[in-house]
């Protein structure tokens, strides 16, 4: 805790803030208080709002209603991340006497952070080379799966990054997307790699799946709902799609994405039973059924994406 008078001059230093700031007590006293203290301007990220701004011939100084983070260079030049908060005094004319002035060390707040952000990196590495090991167990049975797969999936977070989607958020997409059609993984080759139509009961085999892939994730403890979110890819806007019929709201958001990319993907690539259709026609596709099978707020972002930001599918 620091004391300044209406001047801006220091009148008293706590044992803490001189620790803190390298300054004693003795030699502080009578300085103004921009020579003892440099807070980082720059470097600084206000949390508070600001009530009232009042100054002294070397300082300005803020009321801050909230605490406020910043960057304290001590006497010796140590950067030290704190949070502080500076309270004026008033007389009864509403004259500005004091400001009291109260400063924490947040360095060890900081390094936990650093280690979450270091560990949440390592998880995201992790997940990243799992998908794609599964990608790699798909590819041994269904070549076109596992692509497709991994490019649903970029295409996806594309999308999501497009609306406006936070990183932590598109992660939840990145995991999902790559995992989408693992259920394949169960359907027999020779209907997976049939080159012709299918017939009823062999489509049946292949709608099956999204539950397939549901009851394989279900477990898994993802710090998002990718089971559910592979279980409603194949739902529709409307109540057409499958497993359950669900429709509207009822389908997650990440869900109703992954369908975009899913159709947009598949009709751009080749399959076994037909060459590709190209992109032109798939985003004739989903423009067409916009708001009808598919979200129209996520058609709108796909067609942005090709349309005006020339991505493409690689």
């Amino acid at each position: 805790m620091i004391t300044t008078d209406k001047e801006g001059t220091v009148t008293f230093m706590n044992p803490v803030a001189e620790d803190l700031t390298g300054w004693k007590l003795e030699e502080a006293i009578g300085r103004d208080l921009g020579e003892e203290l440099n807070i980082l301007k720059d470097e600084r990220i206000a949390s508070g709002v600001v009530r009232k701004k009042y100054t002294s011939e070397n300082w300005v100084t803020e009321e801050i209603e909230s605490d406020t983070q910043a960057v304290l260079v001590s006497k010796k030049g140590e950067k030290i991340p704190i949070r502080y908060s500076k309270t004026p005094i008033y007389d009864e004319r509403d004259d500005t006497l004091s400001c009291v002035l109260v400063l924490k060390d947040i360095s060890p707040q900081r390094k936990v952070e650093e280690i979450l952000k270091q560990n949440s990196e390592k998880l995201r590495k992790a997940m990243e080379c799992t998908i794609q090991a599964i990608s790699l167990i798909v590819e041994t049975r269904d070549h076109y799966t596992a692509t497709h797969q991994r490019r649903v999936s970029h295409l996806a977070c594309a999308i999501a990054e497009k609306m406006g989607f936070v990183e932590e958020r598109l992660n939840g997409i990145l995991v999902a997307g790559g995992f989408h059609d693992i259920g394949k993984i169960y359907s027999p080759k020779e209907i997976l790699n049939k080159p012709g139509k299918l017939t009823d009961s062999e489509y049946a085999v292949i709608m099956n799946h999204s539950q397939v892939g549901y009851e394989i994730l279900k477990t898994v403890e993802f710090p998002w709902p990718i089971a559910q979110r592979v279980l409603q890819h194949h739902e529709r806007m409307d109540g057409s799609g499958y497993p359950n019929g669900l429709s509207g709201e009822d389908i997650l958001l990440e869900a109703r994405l992954l369908a975009v990319a899913d159709v947009v993907e598949a009709m751009s690539a080749d399959r076994p039973y037909r060459r590709a259709l190209g992109i032109d026609v798939a985003l004739e596709e989903i423009e067409k059924e916009r708001g009808e099978t598919f979200d129209p707020e996520v058609v709108d972002a796909c067609l942005r994406l090709f349309r005006e930001d020339g991505y493409k599918l690689d």
